[in-house]
């Protein structure tokens, strides 16, 4: 997860490269794209996606190497820790990140995104 005093963070909706909130990692280093192990679910918010346990999706993303600044202002993006909460996932390669997930009561209405990539939902 720390990567010489960065923290590693796995994107998936409005924080990925070309989408609205990019911005918010102009300071962070790009580590590659990922996906997570097939135990999640995408669910589609209308302008944003929302990560949940207990499913049975590989979830498409990106990895950044980030420091303390950068996570802070992400943290207040997301809501952290009232709307999502940031948590420690390993991905498909074995690699353990944090990432944002909701518990999965707060998102029973919204229609999964089958793809688990939110560019083609």
């Amino acid at each position: 997860m720390n990567q010489k005093n960065k923290i590693l963070l796995f994107v998936y909706g409005t924080l990925l490269s070309g989408e609205p909130n990019h911005t918010l990692l102009n300071d962070a280093r790009f580590m590659g794209k990922a996906m997570t192990q097939p135990c999640y679910e995408l669910l589609d918010f209308g302008f944003f996606p929302t990560l949940v346990p207990e499913g049975h999706v590989s979830v498409c993303g990106e990895v950044y190497a980030v420091d303390e600044k950068t996570l802070q202002a992400i943290d207040q993006l997301e809501g952290h820790p009232h709307w999502y909460r940031r948590t420690v996932i390993t991905l498909a390669d074995g690699r353990e990140v944090f990432t944002y997930i909701q518990p999965k009561e707060h998102a029973k209405k919204h229609p999964r995104i089958q793809s688990g990539d939110w560019r083609i939902r």
